[in-house]
């Protein structure tokens, strides 16, 4: 499989999914439901990256469909996705289909790095415990 999906931290609140040449759309769904697996198992809510950079173009050009399968199968605990890296193609879709899905858009970002996309989620998780309960 040319999609590696493993706990990106000791605490299970990150997944990472790293990418490699050659990927295919199935490989893309598999990673996706081996995510929502990991994150399910956790207990607790966690965040995904998406590792892009060393394969950032899609197979072919039908992403949209494999977006919303990705939205209909979400876990209710996941907080963020943050996709690394992405090519032209796959920044442009992604933008497009993130500002078209409200609530479920808010939770994407896109980063260039590892260790950004680690910021993102770590400043993600700090506002959301600022937050006062009403």
């Amino acid at each position: 499989m040319s999609v590696q999906v493993s706990w990106y931290d000791d605490a299970h609140t990150i997944v990472l999914q790293a990418f490699s040449p050659g990927w295919t759309w199935e490989d893309f769904d598999r990673a996706h439901d081996q995510t929502f697996a990991l994150i399910a198992s956790a207990g607790n809510a966690a965040s995904f990256i998406t590792d892009l950079r060393t394969a950032p173009s899609p197979p072919t050009p039908n992403i949209i469909g494999h977006l919303q399968r990705i939205t209909r199968n979400l876990p209710a605990t996941v907080t963020q996705i943050v996709v690394v890296g992405p090519g032209p193609f796959m920044r442009l879709m992604g933008d497009i289909f993130v500002n078209a899905m409200g609530s479920f858009g808010k939770k994407v970002s896109f980063a260039e790095s590892l260790d950004a996309a680690g910021l993102i989620i770590h400043d993600k998780m700090s506002e959301a415990v600022a937050k006062p309960i009403h």
